[in-house]
């Protein structure tokens, strides 16, 4: 096991003990808001490919850009796909 896995590892056992899943996030600080998206999607019920529209026009500017809104776009694509079938 190598010495960045462990330390990894450390801290998240330390952040497990330490909040609840919803009060930390892994892998950035791009979602600063009020209110989260996975709260709103979870509340509402909202399907994966909605949730995944959601998610990625939330994050866009603070993440991925241009990237994040053409992951979104793909999703739409998809949603309106199913109404052509």
């Amino acid at each position: 096991m190598n010495a960045d896995y462990e330390n990894h590892e450390q801290y998240m056992k330390r952040m497990s003990a330490e909040m609840d899943a919803k009060s930390r996030q892994v892998g950035g600080n791009h979602y600063q808001l009020p209110i989260q998206p996975i709260d709103f999607i979870v509340k509402n019920d909202i399907p994966f490919r909605e949730a995944n529209v959601i998610k990625y026009v939330v994050r866009h500017k603070s993440k991925n850009g241009k990237k994040d809104l053409e992951k979104a776009m793909h999703y739409l694509q998809m949603l309106i796909e199913d109404y052509d079938a």
